[in-house]
């Protein structure tokens, strides 16, 4: 019983290897992927190298204590190439990486390490004790770097197989070490530059596979916002999406002291084609009407939302009574002239809409929720005055329609 604890465990394995696909070996996306990866990682890179750096820069010269250990006489020597040269460097490149394209910035992240990489060898230049102290410098430096410079896998193989091919050549040219010691030190130099490039490829590899899996989960849950925002029947925008786009359309009409409107439309007599045709029928009602509706609405700033059962509200911003009123009787005259399927014996089915109209100008303090009141309340009238219109009618301001300056209660 205790293993179906871990049931799930292989379902995310699997998920997971739906999600990431696996990467080929030179680690890249698409073209469009690839740059979106470069561009959103790019600051994160550059921040990681600098602090890093200037982390590693005292580090790199504090071992001036070592060299004045190993060789007093050449301490000038060494401060010349620590602090005059491959400091200078550093620093420089500290401060060029911002400034540079993409390549270049690969090309600057690969090279950092070199100078210092050979200050090392010109230092520890001379016995076998100190070309092996030299040689442990190196490879500590080849380590630190894939750590610390984030190199792109490409680059870091050019500059470290490039290393490890340098310094083969200097330690088989020494004339200080034996055969047995040549050949013990350059299979640690290259056993290092394996190992680095093994820790940057999969560095490398665990950042993309984990970048995918965001991009995979952004769309995913992008998707899933979308559609908690759609009535599923209907295909346009639900109640909830309402709620939250005309709190939105409110404040940004209040910062732009612009006036908005809104229209509550109401399917007439729709139990009665329930209950006469069916349910089926009805929801094909439903859904043409919402089509119907929103192809009249020609502008791209007004907003359609079902409100619940047979009721829709559209969202006017910057639109005073008289142009709402204007509005609301050319959906209700695209509604009566739309063509709905005949019923069950064939014959036609003729369906109208009234809509109650209500504006305000949003005040500081105020709300949005007196003023989808006030339209409720004029569809209500809408009905009562004969339906298939619009209430108010052209050049009525009867009280309630039209909000002006009033304190409201906020919009919850």
């Amino acid at each position: 019983m205790r293993l179906n604890h871990f049931q799930p465990l292989p379902r995310l394995a699997g998920l997971l290897r739906e999600i990431v696909p696996p990467l080929r070996l030179n680690l890249h996306f698409s073209p469009e992927a690839e740059e979106a990866f470069q561009l959103e990682h790019r600051e994160e890179r550059i921040n990681h190298f600098r602090f890093l750096m200037l982390y590693a820069i005292p580090l790199y010269n504090v071992f001036l204590l070592l060299d004045h250990l190993c060789f007093p006489d050449r301490l000038s020597f060494c401060v010349t190439v620590r602090l005059g040269i491959v400091t200078p460097i550093a620093l420089v490149c500290i401060a060029l990486i911002s400034r540079l394209g993409r390549w270049s910035l690969e090309a600057l992240l690969a090279a950092t390490p070199l100078p210092s990489m050979i200050g090392i060898l010109v230092i520890y230049n001379g016995s076998a004790n100190l070309i092996t102290i030299g040689q442990i410098s190196l490879i500590l430096i080849m380590l630190y770097s894939v750590y610390a410079i984030w190199p792109d896998f490409r680059y870091a193989c050019c500059a470290f197989l490039a290393v490890a091919l340098g310094d083969s050549i200097f330690l088989a040219n020494s004339r200080a070490l034996d055969s047995a010691q040549t050949a013990t030190l350059i299979c640690l130099v290259w056993t290092a530059a394996v190992l680095s490039l093994q820790a940057c490829y999969s560095m490398e590899r665990q950042i993309r596979i984990s970048y995918q899996f965001q991009m995979q989960l952004r769309s995913q849950n992008t998707e899933l916002a979308r559609i908690s925002n759609i009535d599923p029947l209907t295909g346009i925008h639900n109640r909830r999406y309402l709620d939250t786009e005309l709190r939105a359309q409110w404040k940004r009409c209040l910062q732009r002291g612009q006036p908005i409107s809104v229209l509550m439309l109401d399917l007439d007599h729709f139990k009665s084609l329930n209950d006469q045709h069916g349910h089926a029928y009805g929801d094909a009602v439903l859904i043409l009407v919402a089509k119907t509706i929103r192809q009249a609405l020609r502008d791209k700033q007004d907003k359609m939302a079902r409100y619940g059962g047979e009721e829709f509200v559209v969202i006017l911003p910057n639109r005073l009574l008289p142009s709402a009123i204007v509005i609301a009787q050319r959906l209700c005259a695209a509604v009566r002239d739309a063509e709905f399927p005949p019923d069950s014996s064939g014959l036609p089915v003729h369906v109208t809409i009234s809509i109650g109209v209500a504006s305000a100008r949003p005040t500081s303090g105020s709300g949005s929720t007196r003023m989808l009141r006030a339209a409720d309340t004029a569809l209500y009238k809408a009905k009562a005055n004969g339906r298939d219109r619009v209430w108010p009618v052209a050049g009525d301001r009867e009280q309630g329609s039209e909000i002006r300056g009033r304190k409201t209660e906020p919009h919850k």
